[in-house]
């Protein structure tokens, strides 16, 4: 949604600019960055409920960040809500590379990998098209909620794989 988002601040935002939409990228950006090092090393032979359970925290609060964009009426709002869905992907990140790396086919590895990368370039392909002309027919508020709904189905695999583990763990 980078370029729809940029149009969102410079056009929507009071104190926005296409200055302001840099700022937005650069606070998302290095939020990510930091907290990506810090979940990085906190998941250091966790186990893969504890991996499950920062993806599903990673995904709630990038959740919670796209639904307050809605309510965003000034660029500092902006820029906290861009830390914080920083702060949600660099816990999901680390979290969701290493479950899919630890679950690779033995041999097959950059074909599975090649396909991951392939599948989330045409779900950005798509996302950057539908959200351009969602924002474009309904207004961006539609698309924040739409996104934040879309995100949080996005928890779904994580919270039903910990609870079929420990119904599993319990038997």
């Amino acid at each position: 949604m980078g370029p729809v988002f940029a149009i969102f601040i410079a056009n929507e935002v009071s104190g926005g600019s296409i200055e302001a939409a840099g700022t937005a990228a650069t606070v998302y950006l290095l939020s990510r960055m930091v907290f990506e090092l810090i979940a990085a090393r906190s998941l250091n032979g966790a186990s893969d409920d504890k991996k499950f359970v920062f993806a599903v925290v990673g995904i709630l609060i990038v959740s919670i960040a796209y639904f307050g964009f809605v309510f965003a009426s000034n660029i500092t709002w902006v820029l906290i809500l861009q830390a914080l869905s920083g702060l949600g992907f660099g816990i999901v990140s680390p979290a969701k590379y290493v479950l899919f790396s630890e679950h690779l086919d033995k041999g097959k590895e950059s074909t599975e990998w090649g396909v991951y990368d392939a599948v989330s370039m045409g779900g950005m392909a798509l996302t950057a098209m539908l959200g351009g002309y969602v924002a474009q027919e309904y207004g961006f508020n539609v698309l924040f909620v739409v996104a934040g709904f879309l995100i949080l189905l996005g928890a779904m695999p994580f919270t039903l794989f910990v609870w079929a583990n420990r119904g599993i763990k319990k038997q």
